[in-house]
Parts: C-alpha cells; structure tokens; sequence
C-alpha cells in the first residue's frame, strides 16, 4: 500500500514542471506593484502634510 502513494505534484510521467521563469517574472511584476503602491501612499501623505502644514501655519499665533 505504501508503494502505491505518489509525492504530491507527481503527474504519473515523472515529470513535473515548476514553471521557475514564469513565477519569477510574477515575483518581480507583484515586488514592483508593491513597492509602487507604497510609494503612491508615501506621495499621497506628503501631499496631504503639505497641505495641513501650509494651511495651518499661518493661522498659529504666539499669543
């Protein structure tokens, strides 16, 4: 009965392909996206600062 079980992803031909160019291309398309979307967010904070800082700092008084 144990000789009958296969490791998972065997396709009964004894070959199995992993597809290593196609999921590193993915790998670095999905990095890319990320690190954009962070940089997107970072912009997108720093334009709102701006806008805060450069509205309210004329209305601050010593007094």
């Amino acid at each position: 009965m144990a000789q009958d079980l296969k490791p998972l992803g065997d396709d009964s031909s004894g070959y199995f392909n992993l597809a290593l160019p196609k999921r590193y291309n993915f790998d670095k398309v999905f990095a890319f996206a990320a690190w954009l979307a962070i940089f997107f967010g970072l912009f997108i904070l720093a334009v709102l600062l701006i806008e805060v800082f450069t509205d309210g700092l004329p209305r601050l008084d010593w007094q």
